[in-house]
């Protein structure tokens, strides 16, 4: 039998009180699950989630956060004015801390389900889809604008709640984008910018890590193509390129009632499109712009007309197709209008 010494059992009493203390104070400083976070120096966590309406506003976040951003959206065959989420699509809108968005009737079927205040948009949201009559959106400065001070959408201050709720729920088809409004801000690389500087400036209080250099690298490289085109005159069988044109020496000479008519949707007027091939074939259209997203017999017609005068054809899509990054897609735009416009 094993037996203690009066010493030894001093000493193991004395050991058995200080791991008592030791474990007391321990416990007193352990963090329960309701004591304050300590403060440090070090940056907050992520508190929030980011995601994207399109592909191509997701590629834009992407690239100022450093990490894959989802999209709502992510067939790029699928045409965002007709798209309508399911119920997982609208959890994933409410629960994102920052949503990216473009704005206007474009994708208001997804952001409609955020809190604006959470929404960085490219343009105004718009309440029920339904547009600003008469805004201008192309170049217009809408990064940074605050949402949620918003009671009406612009263009509609002044309405009585019943008059604003006749224009809920617009039907997206036939939308009347009065004065050649566009939604199209994508390829507008100020627009895009904007949001980029926006979304850096948002994302950082909510602990992320933020930096718009690439977005600037990438899109110093795409202006600098597109400040190098020479004036050439444009048509387009559906707006697509409306901020490309702007920001270039292009013209676009596309028959205004053509214009107005596939801005809103609509088929053109067989007058119109007979007038925009009567130009082709007399020369005055140096290029077509071909939204090949947006296919039918009409613009067929007005395709293989430029194709027997040996005008030269570049098809720029909404959404950048097979997989392709938004910057990438964007820059092979801008190197496709160089190479047709070649002398």
């Amino acid at each position: 039998m094993l037996s203690t010494t009066p010493m030894r059992a001093a000493s193991l009493a004395v050991a058995a009180s200080a791991s008592l203390f030791i474990a007391s104070c321990s416990a007193g400083n352990a963090p329960s699950d309701n004591a304050a976070p300590q403060a440090s120096g070090s940056p907050e966590a992520k508190t929030t989630t980011v995601v994207a309406t399109t592909n191509v506003w997701a590629d834009v976040a992407g690239a100022v956060l450093g990490e894959e951003v989802p999209a709502v959206i992510s067939n790029p065959a699928t045409d965002p004015h007709e798209f309508e989420p399911s119920a997982a699509d609208l959890a994933k809108v409410t629960e994102a801390g920052l949503l990216v968005a473009n704005g206007g009737a474009y994708d208001n079927a997804i952001y409609s389900a955020a809190d604006p205040a959470n929404v960085i948009s490219a343009i105004p949201l718009v309440d029920g889809a339904h547009a600003h009559a008469g805004h201008d959106h192309a170049g217009h400065d809408h990064a940074g604008h605050d949402h949620a001070s918003e009671e009406m959408p612009a263009g509609h201050e002044g309405e009585s709640p019943e008059e604003h709720a006749a224009h809920a729920g617009h039907d997206h088809a036939g939308h009347d984008h009065a004065d050649g409004e566009n939604e199209h801000v994508w390829y507008d690389t100020k627009t895009v910018r904007e949001v980029a500087d926006k979304l850096a400036a948002d994302a950082e209080k909510e602990g992320h890590d933020a930096d718009t250099a690439e977005v600037t690298k990438r899109l110093d490289a795409i202006q600098s193509k597109l400040d190098a085109l020479p004036g050439a005159r444009v048509a387009q069988t559906h707006p697509i390129a409306d901020a490309i044109i702007e920001a270039t020496a292009l013209n676009d000479v596309t028959p205004a009632e053509f214009r107005q008519a596939t801005l809103n949707e609509n088929e053109p007027a067989s007058s119109s499109v007979a007038e925009l091939i009567t130009m082709i074939e007399n020369g005055e259209v140096d290029l077509v712009i071909n939204n090949p997203q947006t296919p039918d017999a009409l613009t067929e017609r007005i395709l293989e007309a430029a194709k027997a005068k040996g005008v030269a054809v570049v098809d720029i899509a909404e959404t950048p197709q097979g997989g392709a990054d938004f910057f990438d897609y964007f820059d092979e735009i801008a190197a496709s209008l160089a190479e047709a416009l070649k002398a």
